[in-house]
């Protein structure tokens, strides 16, 4: 009629405090050592509930049956992946929990330079996962590349793929899985202005943006354009989905709404919008940091 349940509570290696509760027990993961043991009484159903809370984290819950204990989960390629592409290129991806994705990646050999996104919908079959409608945003003259993607995953370790052009080129990545993922996106990280640039079809400019702590932002570019919208918490990941509304004149996407998302990279204090039009033809980037960090550049 008891169970011990026992691990350790870690993110990228290192030890979390956290408070752990299971069935009416609970205790602190907090000697330095991440790890837990409790003695718990099975419920009624013989099943035992797990659940982890920690400070800047999603709250954690597991069901764990006497009788029936978990086996292996199936693979996913959810989460934030940083790598590098056999051509030099630095990557940081986002694999959203419905299969969607977003690829930054850089300039050949300098990765503070972004150099375009890719973006589409994916479907894991076992370890691997596949997608068949990639658009390539290439801000280098390339334009927009259609695509497709295939990677084995091993879930939550690595992320490694070959990416095929409709023209014939291929390009494969080697990325690791960032912990980063994991963080519970918080409006009040991302609350200020951002000062950076943004990047579409036409061009670059400078752009900013201010967050208010209802997620409602206001932003405008070097050519006087001017855009609204509104960012909210993902449940799935450290993400937001993103609305934004750009005013009329003089936008060169005057009066449109795109939708996308925004990735807050907490340890560089780094702000990532991605935001595609509906039909997946055109779109904008924007990159910045609240002052006086560096802001990245296209």
């Amino acid at each position: 009629g008891r169970l011990t349940v026992s691990g350790s509570i870690t993110i990228g290696g290192t030890p979390v405090c956290a408070l752990v509760l299971a069935n009416g027990q609970s205790m602190f993961s907090c000697d330095g050592s991440g790890q837990y043991s409790l003695d718990v009484p099975l419920d009624q159903d013989g099943n035992v509930t797990l659940m982890v809370f920690a400070a800047g984290f999603k709250p954690y819950k597991r069901v764990i049956n006497s009788q029936n204990p978990p086996g292996p989960s199936t693979p996913t390629a959810e989460g934030l992946w940083v790598g590098q592409t056999n051509n030099n290129q630095a990557v940081t991806a986002l694999v959203l929990s419905d299969g969607s994705y977003y690829t930054l990646y850089s300039a050949e050999g300098d990765p503070s330079t972004i150099a375009g996104v890719l973006i589409g919908n994916s479907s894991m079959t076992g370890p691997n996962f596949i997608s068949s409608n990639a658009k390539d945003f290439n801000l280098e003259g390339a334009g927009i590349l259609s695509a497709t993607v295939s990677a084995v995953v091993a879930t939550k370790q690595s992320f490694d793929a070959t990416i095929t052009y409709q023209n014939g080129f291929t390009s494969t990545l080697s990325a690791r899985y960032d912990s980063d993922y994991e963080r519970e996106p918080s409006l009040a990280s991302i609350t200020g202005t951002f000062f950076g640039a943004v990047a579409f079809s036409e061009g670059v400019e400078s752009a900013e943006i201010t967050f208010s702590q209802d997620g409602k932002f206001s932003g405008a570019g070097e050519s006087g354009c001017s855009v609204t919208g509104f960012a909210e918490p993902r449940t799935d990941g450290n993400v937001f989905n993103l609305a934004l509304d750009f005013g009329g004149y003089p936008c060169f996407f005057s009066n449109q709404r795109f939708t996308g998302i925004a990735y807050f990279d907490s340890y560089n204090q780094q702000l990532y919008v991605v935001a595609p039009n509906a039909n997946r033809t055109d779109g904008m980037i924007f990159l910045g940091s609240k002052s006086p960090r560096p802001v990245p550049r296209f």
